[in-house]
Formats: structure tokens, sequence, C-alpha cells
């Protein structure tokens, strides 16, 4: 990883780290939306999102394009997770297995 965003003990500075690096996919996203706007066509067009259009007004309901935002932001938190702190990210599989699965309270 080109930032290492464990590098920092103190809780300031690896919540600076944090807001680079959002920073950072916050831009990269935005041009990808800008130049490629085709690469993220299918976001919102999926089975289960829901569009309802009327004369006056229109509601659109992303329910499944949700679910599929939040297991793939799921899967690259584990990830950042596991890269930082292998042990935890093992207690938290195997008490996922076990179906108790709670975050850590360690600070």
């Amino acid at each position: 990883m080109l930032l290492k965003i464990g590098h920092c003990r103190r809780r300031r500075c690896l919540l600076a780290c944090w807001f680079i690096v959002a920073g950072i996919l916050l831009i990269l996203a935005g041009a990808v939306l800008h130049f490629v706007p085709s690469l993220l066509g299918w976001f919102g067009k999926l089975p289960g999102d829901i569009n309802v259009r009327s004369e006056n007004e229109r509601v659109f309901v992303r329910i499944t394009s949700m679910v599929v935002f939040s297991v793939l932001f799921t899967v690259f938190s584990i990830c950042l997770i596991g890269e930082q702190n292998p042990g935890q990210l093992k207690k938290f599989l195997r008490n996922l297995r076990k179906g108790v699965a709670k975050p850590s309270q360690k600070h």
C-alpha cells in the first residue's frame, strides 16, 4: 500500500491518515465519474432498485445498489483492518463463524 495507515501510534495522527485516504478515494471516485461515467452506469439499475415516476414527482430507492456498495465497502474495510492488525481480523472472522461477531472495544 502506498500510504501505510497504521504508521502512527497516536490516535490524532491515525485519524489524519484516514482523512487523507478518504480524500484520495473521493478524488479518484470523482475523476472516474467525470471521465468515464459509463463505468458506473449499472449503479441504480439493478433488480431490486425501485423507480417510481408520476407526473409531478420521481422517487428512487436504490436498495440492491446500496447492498452491493455496503458489501464492497465492508470487504475493503476488513482487508484494511487485516493489513494493519492480522490478529484482530482472525479473531473477528472466528467470532463471525460462531455467530457472535462483535467489534473489539480495544483502542
